[in-house]
């Protein structure tokens, strides 16, 4: 092996050990060093150190227990590859944050300018005042030796080792070097480390295994993809509290948002306070959800190791602590942030922090800080909920307020729709049912992103961090946003500009899913994410206004309601099958418009009074409603519902048809359910689908005109393909179906004879086949149904008229084929 070819501070490295361990002239460490190979050098001193305790011999005294080498280890007398001058690194920067940290650096320079960088301590003693805690920390970091001979004791620190020590000595990162003076701080500085490398072995684990999995799925994410998530899950009102806790994880990598030019305007991390009435799930959403929970099958969505959750702790011990977290960012879980403030005089202090300023905590007693504090909150805290829009502080402190303003606040009402939700949930938590399907797919990416945007020592040379572009179109959307709101309020303004900043932070941090999506080297602001944060921003006036804001109308003027993107969609919908045949048509369109209503639907299960609309209905129906298909009454309320929040649309363009359509699926699914649905197990029973019998007809006996033997024919065709399930009845169908059966020939169809007879059974017959039900469902279906999905808009006088057809005026088309059955 050629010396050149070998780094010379590793050949040095290798003489030094063969020396020592081997008992080496110079010049056969020399030699030795560069004829062995890494595995060979590591085989020879080792097997030196087995053989002589194999013997009983005791090792040569140059053998050293301990070796850091920039280039080989040994610890407890074995020598391996590599270094831990990286870990040392972090023990002499924890050092040099300590309550010793003085003294430390005295200790560290006086022994680096000593011959053999070695001092008795009798010598430091006369030397140093007060250093034996230094002293003691250096022993228990091993970063110097302790040695007695003839009783005098000496400390020395590894040779190998001196020239880290000068690096970091003279580093960036030491003159900076935060101290941590309290003893609760030195003590949550392992509480620190903990939680530290539970993060680095999550971020390791997922570079090894699931990197390129974890990189697809974020190419696929964005925010609109998690909030679907979670309200699928957890339902319209419990949703968005999970959502603006995740973002605040997102948030925590404190992206920097420019200007267009490039120029800095704000970073996106905030802190978060949810409030309101006790039980309403603010700490399920904070703590549970982002920490997880494994004894209740809750999975952490949150960042691994990041959120240091305060149960049981006092705002003082907050302070004293903090000290350890100086330069570091992690997440303050705090769920009972009321009891924080029975103690005097932590409102300043907590300011400070939440502003990330420099804290400094002094009694008669102690003094802690100044310190730099660069981490976050997320706090709940019960207030007293007064009226639909009011709320009363339950903390005592009258500077409260100035904690509130420097935190994104959602306010928690006890309200019928959220109990049930919360039961709800905690119904199929308990169950099993609740499956998180997408947890731990999210937490890798957060994880990735945060690891990412901070620069981790694990992937800084592999990915470039991005920035957040903030244009102007974000505020002028904000701008249009508060003026909506403003022009409802009265009285004195409660809120501050930060909240127009909240927004912007939210969005933001609402962008950052999409990290992998766009390919750009920065983010834009997506839409979804921006009408989110708009969303929370009228919101969010409300609660600091106190004051009952119609927030509905004003997302809807802003275009980013459900309503409004219902409406939006209802257009393109009818263009993209404005080519489509009217029957085919008038399907697909009732089919993608109950899709677009799906989340409406629960929305308006969440702010909507349900039950008033069906007592509504209950009088119209009578004893009837009981009778109704579950889903048949859900249409109907649904489209009640719609035709009420229409109206109050002050807008020309509306477009009723999705009101018509709900109307349309009642009748529908009543039509099928009663009728054809029975009659297709009814068939079943008796075995006769499969008869081929059932299905042939004399078509010539028919004495029909071609034209009408055509049409009768393609009829036939419908019904057998839906008695053996290869097309599913619609409401075209049925009343094909109905028409012809009240045709005297259709008797001399078996299928039909069949059909007749058993309508007969039901005593619907009278009505089904009569000439005002089936001249009725005829326009019903040629004037509502089908026209709703033509690319005119329906208006409000047709949808009530629509109405009016199915539940009050002749032929009651709804109401009185409920009563038959």
């Amino acid at each position: 092996m050629n010396e050149s070819v070998i780094d010379q501070e590793k050949l040095v490295e290798r003489q030094e050990l063969l020396r020592l361990c081997c008992g080496m002239d110079v010049l056969k460490a020399t030699e030795y060093a560069q004829k062995l190979d890494d595995e060979k050098l590591v085989e020879l001193i080792n097997q030196v150190q087995e053989d002589l305790l194999g013997k009983g011999m005791k090792k040569p005294a140059s053998f050293p227990e301990n070796y850091y080498g920039k280039h080989y280890t040994i610890q407890n007398g074995y020598l391996s590859l590599g270094s831990v001058w990286e870990d040392v690194k972090k023990s002499i920067l924890e050092c040099l944050a300590s309550d010793q940290a003085e003294r430390v650096k005295q200790v560290l320079d006086y022994l680096l300018g000593q011959r053999n960088y070695e001092a008795d301590f009798t010598t430091l003693k006369a030397k140093f005042a007060k250093f034996r805690n230094a002293l003691d920390k250096l022993l228990g970091y091993g970063l110097v030796k302790k040695e007695t001979v003839k009783e005098t004791t000496k400390y020395a620190l590894y040779k190998e080792l001196v020239p880290l020590i000068r690096e970091v000595l003279t580093s960036e990162e030491a003159a900076v070097m935060p101290v941590i003076r309290s003893d609760e701080a030195q003590r949550e500085l392992e509480e620190v480390k903990k939680m530290e490398e539970a993060f680095n072995d999550y971020l390791e684990d997922l570079l090894a295994d699931r990197l390129d999995e974890t990189i697809e799925f974020g190419k696929k994410l964005n925010i609109g993809f998690i909030a679907h998530y979670l309200e699928e899950m957890f339902g319209p009102i419990l949703y968005f509290d999970v959502l603006l806790a995740l973002a605040q994880q997102y948030a925590m990598t404190d992206t920097l948002c420019v200007n267009p030019e490039g120029g800095p305007a704000l970073h996106t991390g905030f802190h978060l306070a949810l409030f309101g009435s006790p039980g309403t799930g603010k700490t399920f959403a904070v703590k549970e959800l982002m920490i997880g929970d494994k004894d209740k099958g809750i999975k952490g969505h949150g960042l691994v190791g990041l959120n240091r959750y305060c149960g049981g702790m006092t705002p003082a011990n907050f302070i004293r602590i903090g000290e350890a977290y100086q330069g570091k960012r992690f997440n303050f879980v705090v769920t009972e942030f009321n009891d924080w403030f029975r103690y005097k005089g932590m409102v300043e202090s907590l300011k400070v922090a939440l502003e990330q300023g420099e804290i400094r905590y002094e009694t008669k007693h102690e003094a802690v800080g100044p310190y730099k504090f660069s981490s976050f909150f997320t706090t709940n805290y019960n207030t007293k909920v007064e009226g639909k829009a009011g709320y009363r502080v339950t903390i005592a402190d009258p500077n409260f307020n100035a904690i509130e303003d420097r935190m994104l606040v959602r306010l928690h009402r006890m309200t019928k729709e959220r109990l049930k939700e919360l039961t709800r949930s905690q119904r199929e938590l308990a169950m099993g049912r609740l499956k998180m399907h997408y947890a731990d797919r999210i937490r890798d990416h957060l994880v990735l992103i945060y690891a990412i945007q901070t620069e981790h020592e694990l992937v800084k040379n592999k990915f470039k961090k991005k920035k957040i572009v903030v244009r102007e179109s974000a505020f002028v959307k904000l701008e249009e946003a508060s003026d909506l709101i403003l022009n409802q309020l009265e009285g004195p303004i409660r809120f501050s500009v930060r909240v127009q900043k909240n927004a912007l932070k939210l969005a933001s941090a609402f962008t950052l899913p999409s990290f992998f999506a766009q390919t750009g080297d920065n983010l834009e602001i997506t839409s979804d994410a921006l009408n989110l944060a708009l969303k929370f921003f009228a919101e969010e006036i409300a609660i600091r206004q106190k004051v009952e804001i119609d927030t509905g109308s004003v997302l809807y003027k802003l275009g980013i309601s459900e309503l409004s993107q219902v409406v939006r969609r209802v257009t393109d919908v009818k263009k993209e099958l404005k080519d489509v045949e009217e029957e085919e048509r008038a399907k697909i369109f009732q089919e993608r418009i109950d899709q677009e209503l799906r989340f409406l639907k629960k929305e308006f299960l969440a702010e909507i009074d349900y039950e008033n609309y069906e007592k509504g209905l209950r009088k119209i129906f009578g004893k009837s409603w009981d009778s109704l298909d579950q889903e048949s009454r859900q249409f109907l309320i649904t489209a009640e519902i719609l035709l009420d929040v229409f109206r109050g649309v002050k807008d020309e363009k509306v477009d009723y048809a999705p009101v018509i359509v709900e109307y349309a699926k009642s009748l529908e699914q009543e039509l099928v359910g009663k009728i054809f649905v029975k009659f297709k197990t009814h068939l079943r029973d008796k075995n006769l689908i499969s008869s081929e019998e059932l299905f042939k007809s004399d078509w010539e006996s028919l004495k029909l005109s071609p034209r009408n033997l055509k049409s009768f024919k393609k009829t036939c065709e419908i019904f057998e393909s839906y008695l053996k399930d290869q097309l599913p009845m619609t409401l075209g169908a049925a009343w094909y179906i109905l028409h012809e059966s009240s045709q005297d020939f259709s008797s001399r169809c078996n299928l039909f004879f069949e059909f007749k007879n058993f309508v007969r059974d039901l005593k619907l017959a009278d009505y089904v086949f009569s000439k005002g039900f089936i001249k009725g469902l005829q326009e019903f279906i040629e004037k509502y149904r089908n026209k709703a999905a033509h690319l005119d808009a329906m208006t409000m006088d047709q949808s009530k008229k629509c109405r009016s057809i199915l539940l009050s005026e002749e032929p009651k088309l709804l109401t009185k084929f409920v009563t038959r059955t």
